[in-house]
């Protein structure tokens, strides 16, 4: 799942807490140092715990099948 960053108006820079919550990632902001589930999206403790940020549709498609639908396509890193 994505997730969208901002929330409340305001954006958020999240980074990889090194810690497991029911098996998953545990997501760290660096602007309140609150802990995030990676599954929920949801703040789990800190300043931001049971907020829940906003999920984003993505999809996963080879990049050669893409890339011959949509040639224009440019890559942001």
């Amino acid at each position: 799942m994505v997730y969208a960053r901002r929330l409340g108006g305001r954006s958020y820079t999240f980074q990889v807490s090194g810690m497991l919550w029911r098996n998953s990632l545990v997501m760290r902001d660096r602007e309140t140092g609150s802990l995030w589930s990676h599954v929920t999206g949801e703040g789990l403790c800190g300043p931001m715990a049971g907020e829940v940020l906003e999920p984003v549709p993505v999809t996963t498609v080879f990049w050669f099948a893409w890339s011959s639908f949509y040639p224009n396509t440019r890559v942001v890193e």
